[in-house]
């Protein structure tokens, strides 16, 4: 493993034994993405010699697409994780061991969805077949036969000029003060630094959202990105360019009528090695993150972050403001992560306290540059830590207790249905995160809004609109009546202001519809003549929806969102489900707090509804260009939410040895699911992508899929038949 990469433990590997080789399997997961003259010199081989390997496994007519480097790093990072290790992968997207570092540490929680560590992976390289291995990979070539694996519309090509939908002209609805979204396919990592190649924020995208009423998009950014510690000024290299840059990116932003706002999450944790530099600035540690806290305590924390906040403002004076997040799965203030017991400077001192003074210090220099910009503080993970690292379910008191102490120029952004309760049978829970199943506001926000309102702070909603980490995967899910119904839940309430999405949920259309039209409007609009039955089907999308038995874990670590690209395992891995990443087998993280025969019901029951709304539709849909649209989306979500459902029943059949007749039964339903999911994917290059993720899947993913059941299916009549 390379040394400079900081990778975490050594985690035990997967053997993918439906590849006769490893090598094959490197070659399948890269073949999409590299010619064969790279992945030829990966596996220290011939081109001609990888070429002919390529068809041997019926891929001979892939095309790879140069764009996966400089847009999917992310999908490819992930396809060779427990392929791989650190000195091959490196080798693979040409990146030095730094740039591999601040990908998996800062964009985004990469490190998390990949497991926290790096598996053991011996090198790859090629060596002659076995017989045994021929006549698997003569197999696999005639599994894969007829399935057609053509493009009919390339990745990325969404991000082209033309092809994002262009909503019709009508009448301003419903309108906030200010709302603000993600760019679609805008990075979440350094997104401003000097290889500043592909433009985040394009025209095309920002024309979409004015025209959908959106009035704001928002991207990640790291301060000390663009102001140097003192005495650390090595880790901000190209920071002036940064600066640049965003000047141009805001300038041209509110030129567009949709200025842009940064999302901070302040102080950054940064890695030990840091803290060499900087040891005064040491706080609590976070083993899990590879950092220290920066503690909040040392008063030259609190001024550099004052100063960093008025440098960026300085230098782009059309920034429409930030919205802030103090408490979250990064490290920040000392008790952001439940460790202030583990520094002498804070252990004493209330929470409270730590997660106000930061935001009160970054106010404080945003204010000194651009006194009209929007400063928001967003509650989410607002809680009071336990000394054992929980945290009090009951947040509503230290919420409020935060609130008190916050500057009244500041304005409170709740995730409007954190706290609604979700009941199934005897078992209770609530939602945290972000939900569509289940509307906001919870009675929390709405007591959180009141307290604001009390003290004259402005308040806004965060909400998501397209889609939620239920159904990541896809732009929208159609489930317009739920959307309906929260917004007009919120606005009852008079809130200013509207986050529209997290990372994900910014596609310039679908349900961000609603902002201006309810779903009777959108229907007697793009549907004449088909009205009754769009919402007749949309209302049945709903309520399957509803259906969805949510709990954090449910939604970070359940095969909902890669299902049908997500292996089956004839024996247990042992493999612990990540953070919207590999679920695995690992039934007891997906189900969380439900009891299992409870969970596979409410996902059976789901995708019964699911399947009559699809049957309803396919009958009487109009030969239009939105019933098209709605077609794919719609079918799309189904073969998620039955790929879910045939997780969830195989592994616990599995599990209890049922007959092998069982889980064929369930293996074939998942194959049929796959190849109705895969001509959609090939046509839509919107299928699959997430713009922290990039694709949660490709066709070759989900043509891997197909030779995993497969070969599934062999096993089992072996080993139970």
């Amino acid at each position: 493993m390379n040394r400079f990469v900081k990778c975490g433990p050594v985690l035990p590997g997967i053997d993918f034994t439906w590849f006769p080789t490893r090598w094959q399997a490197v070659l399948w997961r890269n073949a999409e993405f590299f010619p064969a003259e790279k992945l030829a010199s990966l596996l220290r081989c011939a081109p001609e010699v990888c070429r002919r390997a390529l068809e041997e496994l019926g891929l001979g007519g892939i095309r790879p697409d140069p764009r996966w480097r400089e847009m999917g790093y992310l999908t490819i990072i992930k396809n060779n994780w427990h392929l791989l290790n650190c000195d091959q992968l490196l080798e693979l997207l040409e990146w030095n061991a730094d740039r591999f570092n601040r990908c998996l540490h800062e964009e985004d929680f990469l490190f998390t969805k990949v497991g926290k560590g790096k598996p053991e992976c011996p090198p790859v390289f090629w060596a002659p077949l076995t017989a045994p291995q021929k006549v698997q990979t003569d197999r696999i070539r005639k599994i894969l036969a007829g399935t057609d694996l053509r493009y009919g519309e390339r990745p990325f090509s969404f991000m082209g000029p033309g092809h994002l939908p262009m909503p019709p002209v009508s009448p301003s609805g419903p309108d906030e003060p200010f709302n603000f979204i993600h760019g679609y396919f805008s990075g979440c990592g350094d997104v401003f630094d000097d290889s500043f190649e592909r433009d985040p924020l394009p025209a095309e995208l920002l024309e979409r959202y004015a025209a959908l009423g959106v009035k704001g998009v928002w991207l990640h950014a790291v301060l000390y990105r663009f102001h140097p510690v003192p005495g650390a000024e090595e880790l901000s290299g190209n920071w002036r360019k940064r600066l640049k840059n965003l000047n141009a990116v805001s300038r041209r932003c509110s030129e567009a009528g949709v200025p842009l706002y940064l999302y901070l999450n302040e102080p950054r944790g940064l890695g030990y090695d840091f803290f060499k530099l900087r040891p005064d600035w040491a706080g609590a540690d976070c083993p899990a993150k590879l950092t220290y806290c920066c503690c909040t305590s040392v008063p030259s924390v609190l001024d550099w972050m004052r100063e960093a906040v008025r440098t960026v403002f300085s230098a782009a004076p059309d920034l429409a403001g930030a919205f802030l997040i103090n408490m979250s799965e990064n490290a920040t203030h000392c008790d952001s992560r439940a460790g202030k017991a583990a520094c002498p400077r804070c252990a004493s001192r209330d929470t409270a306290d730590l997660l106000a003074e930061s935001v009160r210090a970054l106010e404080e220099g945003i204010h000194a540059a651009n006194p009209r910009a929007r400063v928001i503080a967003e509650d989410w993970a607002w809680q009071q830590w336990t000394p054992s690292g929980s945290h009090d379910r009951n947040c509503l008191p230290f919420k409020l207790r935060v609130l008190s102490k916050l500057p009244k120029n500041v304005a409170v952004m709740c995730i409007s249905e954190w706290g609604v309760p979700v009941k199934l049978g005897p078992v209770e829970n609530f939602v945290s995160d972000y939900s569509i199943s289940h509307p906001g506001p919870s009675d929390d926000s709405v007591a959180v809004w009141k307290a604001a309102r009390s003290r004259g702070m402005a308040r806004a909603a965060k909400v998501q609109i397209n889609n939620s980490w239920e159904l990541a995967a896809l732009p929208y899910i159609p489930v317009p009546f739920l959307v309906h119904e929260h917004l007009e839940n919120v606005r009852k309430h008079g809130v200013e202001g509207l986050m529209l999405s997290w990372t994900l949920g910014g596609y310039p259309g679908g349900n961000l519809e609603l902002l201006r039209h309810t779903p009777g409007e959108l229907a007697e609009r793009d549907f004449p003549g088909a009205e009754e039955l769009v919402l007749r089907v949309w209302k049945i999308f709903s309520d399957a929806f509803r259906e969805f038995p949510f709990s954090i874990a449910v939604v970070y670590f359940s095969p909902m969102t890669s299902g049908p690209a997500a292996p089956f395992f004839l024996k247990r891995t042992n493999e612990a489900a990540t953070m919207v990443g590999f679920p695995w087998d690992d039934l007891s993280a997906w189900r969380s707090c439900w009891p299992e025969a409870l969970f596979e019901e409410r996902f059976e029951k789901m995708h019964a509804l699911w399947q009559q709304g699809l049957s309803l539709w396919r009958q009487g849909a109009p030969r239009t260009p939105p019933a098209r649209e709605l077609t794919v989306i719609a079918e799309a979500a189904g073969c998620h939410i039955n790929s879910a459902w045939n997780h969830i029943r195989f592994v616990r059949r599995r599990d209890r040895n049922a007959p092998a007749e069982e889980l064929l039964a369930i293996v074939d339903d998942e194959i049929a699911c796959v190849k109705r999911l895969l001509p959609l994917v090939c046509r839509d290059s919107r299928l699959g992508f997430e713009a922290s993720n990039h694709y949660f899947y490709t066709p070759l993913a989900l043509a891997e899929k197909i030779v995993n059941c497969e070969e599934l299916k062999l096993a089992l009549r072996r080993e139970r038949v």
